[in-house]
């Protein structure tokens, strides 16, 4: 929560320093404002989604888990803050938290761990989908939490399912 406050503050304090920096700009006549008009749209943007994720910090999401050809499973009622972790180590950290005696669930996590662990010698999709809405294939699914990806993505919030497709 701490974390959450102090990242929204900053990203407040950027629009607050852009909307000036885009006022003084205009005022000039320079055409650069356009460049700052952009990225203060983005911080919006970003600011909007981390105060989606902070009032909803406390709510759940069912994770349904795709591998084309090997498996289709679901986990229902996960944490919505559990997404703050990109979808490579969120599988990874879920595969570990699994037990082995649930061996569909383990065996479809286990081969999309593995498939993504492969992704820089073979082609590997990771595409989503929250509330049947397509968000498409997810580029950097290794870096960017998938909670900021969604929030910043969807209309509907929060979402009541997010489906992960690992092709």
């Amino acid at each position: 929560d701490a974390r959450l406050e102090e990242r929204l503050a900053k990203v407040a304090a950027s629009i607050a320093e852009q909307e000036a920096l885009l006022a003084s700009q205009r005022a000039a006549g320079y055409r650069e404002a356009a460049d700052a008009t952009a990225h203060l749209d983005w911080l919006k943007r970003h600011e909007r989604a981390l105060r989606r994720i902070e009032a909803t910090r406390h709510e759940t999401v069912d994770v349904r888990i795709i591998v084309l050809g090997e498996g289709d499973e679901e986990i229902s009622a996960l944490p919505l803050v559990s997404l703050l972790r990109p979808i490579a180590p969120l599988l990874e950290d879920l595969l570990i938290e699994t037990e082995p005696a649930k061996e569909e669930l383990y065996s479809t996590l286990k081969i999309a761990d593995d498939m993504i662990a492969l992704r820089s010698s073979e082609p590997v999709t990771v595409e989503m989908w929250c509330d049947h809405e397509s968000l498409g294939p997810a580029s950097d699914f290794d870096k960017k939490p998938a909670l900021l990806y969604l929030a910043e993505q969807v209309e509907v919030w929060p979402p009541s399912q997010l489906t992960v497709r690992v092709s």
